[in-house]
């Protein structure tokens, strides 16, 4: 398997990952078999993969509850997990209560890549909650920035990022802090090739 260096990160990584939206089931998906997602977790660290990509409100954290029971056994030095806070939860005072959730779920004591899962604004967040207060007054970029510089300086992620960030919203963020940007790109979605 090709690795390649995450450039503000220094991590190397697998050029293909693993996604873990699917695991733990759900309305979405339906039933998942934990067997099934130890033996795909397994198989893909066999073939050289390392990064494994989920989030807090994939499944309402049966992903990272799944990812994690699958993990158990290997060797931690050997993955690189990416997961994300929804937009909603970037107050600095639950950024950090959203990432100790997580962390029990994935049964680990760091995550590699910390990221906000989309963009901070009321449409995105709108996907996210249905708290009107919320939605009226999100949490600023600055203090989920300062959350996750927090939560590296305690060694809880070693790195942090960003998803689904236009180039415009990301040029307005410490660049050098932000390890990845990650983005759907695809046959059917290819709107990152016009400025991205």
């Amino acid at each position: 398997m090709e690795k390649r260096i995450c450039k503000n990160a220094g991590i190397e990584m697998s050029v293909m990952g693993a996604g873990c939206w699917a695991f733990g089931g759900g309305e979405y998906w339906g039933d998942q078999n934990q067997t099934d997602v130890n033996e795909v977790v397994n198989a893909s660290v066999d073939l050289g993969i390392n990064y494994f990509d989920t989030a807090e409100v994939y499944n309402e954290g049966r992903s990272e509850s799944s990812l994690g029971e699958a993990i158990q056994g290997i060797p931690r030095d050997k993955l690189i997990i990416g997961s994300k806070v929804s937009p909603s939860n970037c107050y600095s005072k639950n950024i950090i209560e959203h990432c100790d959730a997580s962390l029990g779920r994935l049964k680990t004591d760091y995550i590699d890549i910390y990221m906000i899962h989309w963009p901070i604004h009321p449409h995105s967040i709108r996907h996210f909650t249905k708290d009107q207060s919320i939605i009226d007054n999100p949490p600023r970029i600055e203090e989920a920035i300062g959350g996750l510089q927090k939560l590296k300086q305690q060694g809880k992620i070693r790195h942090f990022g960003v998803s689904n960030f236009s180039t415009q919203r990301l040029n307005k963020l410490p660049k050098e802090e932000i390890a990845v940007n990650e983005l759907p790109y695809n046959l059917l979605c290819r709107a990152i090739e016009y400025d991205t």
